[in-house]
């Protein structure tokens, strides 16, 4: 009987995704216009991002370049839905159209990132397109966001490759390596890359380094990346210490309560924790909890029902008793 670790990537997970993207380190960022309209006032003390953003749309909904669309969009939950000043009921899926529309390629992204599998969007030129064929349409309009790279390949599936507008062919790892070359300081493009490398497995980047998956999460975290402690705590064996590009040596056992630290709701992050302790150990979390395993597992649990190595584990751990 054996345990196993849960392997958690946030940059597919939405958080969320993006936004995720994700979750995350993966995150797209709302966008600023430097067009202002000052035919109206509007006393901002008394109004939330929402609400200025639906001002915006009603203000001039044609010369906004799309960022307040896409802004109001950006900060609802799928299936939320908001009043316009015109009266319409909107979803933030028909937002991110409006913001295509008026030439926001991230709007795409955005489109791609809130889809689930299988789904689909007309856009308002009648064509109808599923998460993937956004974001190659994204790329397609802008190349040079690397966003677009990271979201392309967290939905290309392993071993598959997609073609791209101007040719070029791409895995995962390629997309990953594509959205680095572009933005040196991505983080979720560094932890994406280092999730889909086996173990002892490296990759050369455009710059000439060549990195495992140890020092892609790590690179990951210099650059303020949180995602990359929870995929260390995943692949460290459980006597192995890794060195973080600010000194510090982890263990399996430190980068497990630092992941949970940032995400207190990272299910996996418990159940590798669980890992690193002995029969009897307890750990002391970050905000002052200290939990046996068995208390790490049903937490785990708890926070992802359909965690089955979790589930798995504890049963072990039940069994024991």
């Amino acid at each position: 009987n054996t345990n196993s670790n849960n392997n958690t990537n946030s940059t597919n997970s939405t958080t969320t995704t993006t936004k995720q993207h994700h979750h995350n380190d993966n995150q797209q960022h709302q966008t600023t216009t430097n067009n202002t309209n000052t035919n109206k006032q509007t006393n901002n003390t008394e109004m939330d991002a929402k609400q200025m953003w639906v001002a915006a749309i009603d203000r001039n909904p044609e010369s906004t370049d799309g960022t307040a669309w896409v802004n109001l969009g950006a900060e609802m939950r799928r299936g939320e839905t908001v009043m316009l000043a015109d009266g319409r009921v909107v979803q933030n899926t028909e937002l991110f159209v409006e913001g295509a529309a008026l030439g926001m390629p991230v709007a795409l992204d955005w489109l791609g990132h809130v889809l689930r599998e299988g789904e689909s969007v007309t856009l308002r030129d009648g064509r109808v397109m599923a998460k993937r064929q956004l974001h190659v349409e994204s790329i397609r309009l802008d190349s040079e966001n690397h966003v677009s790279y990271e979201l392309l390949g967290d939905a290309v599936g392993p071993g598959e490759t997609i073609a791209l507008a101007d040719g070029r062919v791409m895995d995962k790892k390629q997309l990953f390596l594509e959205a680095i070359q572009l933005s040196r300081r991505s983080s979720g493009a560094y932890t994406s890359l280092g999730a889909v490398l086996a173990a002892g497995e490296t990759v050369t980047l455009h710059d000439g380094r060549t990195m495992d998956n140890i020092g892609l999460f790590v690179e990951s975290i210099r650059l303020n990346g949180t995602l990359g402690y929870g995929w260390l705590g995943s692949a460290m064996t459980r006597d192995s210490t890794v060195t973080l590009a600010d000194g510090r040596v982890m263990t399996k056992r430190d980068m497990c309560i630092e992941a949970i630290s940032y995400d207190p709701g990272n299910s996996g992050a418990y159940n590798n924790l669980v890992l690193a302790m002995g029969p009897n150990e307890t750990a002391t979390l970050r905000d002052g909890r200290v939990m046996t395993r068995r208390e790490l597992l049903i937490e785990a649990v708890r926070l992802d029902p359909e965690n089955s190595i979790a589930h798995n584990n504890l049963g072990l751990e039940l069994k024991e008793d």
